[in-house]
C-alpha cells in the first residue's frame, strides 16, 4: 500500500506542474474529475457488497468504546505519533514548498519535477523497510526511520536559517526526511495495529 502510495505521489506533482504550464491550473481540476468519476464508475460496477448481515459493532457507543481502549495503549500512541509527525512535515513541505519554488523564481513543472526526489526517497524507504524488517526489529526500523527524517528537517532548517535555500538544497532534504517516513511507516503500522 504505502509503495501504491508513493507512486501516485510521484506521479502527481509532476504530471500536475506541465500540466498546469500547458493548460493553466483548472485542467487539474478536470483531469481529477475525470479520474474520480472513472474509478467510481469502476468501484461500482466491479466491487460487490461483501457484507449482507448488519453488525452490532457498528453501531456509536461500541465504537466510542474501542476508540477509548486504543488512546489507553501507550504503544499504540507512540507508533501512530511518530508517523503522524513525519507525516505532518511531509504535509507542511507539500504546502509551502511552491511558494518557495516560486520566490527561488521556479515554477510548477520545476517543482514536479524535483518533488520526483522527495517521492522516490519514499519509495526506496518503503522498499528498502520490508528488507531491513526481516534484520531487524520493529522498534530497530521504525527508530532508524525517525533519526533519517529528523536529520533532514534539520538539514533543511538550517539551509533554511542560513539563508543558502536553492531547488537542491530544499528538496534533497526532504528526500531524506521521506526515506525515513518510508523506512519508519510501514513498521510503525504494522506495531501499533
Amino acid at each position: 500500500i504505502v509503495m501504491a502510495i508513493a507512486i501516485a505521489q510521484s506521479i502527481a506533482p509532476t504530471v500536475g506542474g506541465y500540466l498546469n504550464l500547458w493548460a493553466g491550473w483548472n485542467a487539474i481540476f478536470y483531469v481529477s474529475l475525470c479520474m474520480g468519476a472513472v474509478a467510481l464508475v469502476v468501484a461500482a460496477l466491479q466491487l460487490p457488497e461483501t457484507c449482507h448481515e448488519r453488525s452490532e459493532s457498528l453501531r456509536i457507543k461500541p465504537v466510542i468504546e474501542r476508540y477509548a481502549q486504543v488512546f489507553h495503549s501507550a504503544g499504540y500512541l507512540g507508533y501512530a505519533l511518530s508517523t503522524t509527525f513525519i507525516a505532518a512535515a511531509f504535509y507542511m513541505f507539500v504546502g509551502s514548498a511552491p511558494y518557495i519554488v516560486d520566490r527561488l523564481g521556479g515554477n510548477s513543472a520545476q517543482f514536479g519535477t524535483w518533488f520526483l526526489a522527495v517521492s522516490l526517497a519514499f519509495m526506496a524507504g518503503s522498499f528498502l523497510s520490508t528488507r531491513l524488517a526481516r534484520r531487524a526489529s520493529i522498534d530497530q526500523v521504525v527508530l532508524a526511520g525517525n533519526l533519517t527524517s529528523l536529520t533532514g528537517a534539520v538539514c533543511l532548517l538550517l539551509f533554511a536559517l542560513g539563508g543558502a535555500l536553492n531547488f537542491m538544497t530544499l528538496f534533497m532534504p526532504m528526500a531524506l526526511v521521506t526515506f525515513g517516513r518510508g523506512l519508519s511507516q510501514p513498521n510503525a503500522q504494522s506495531a501499533a495495529i
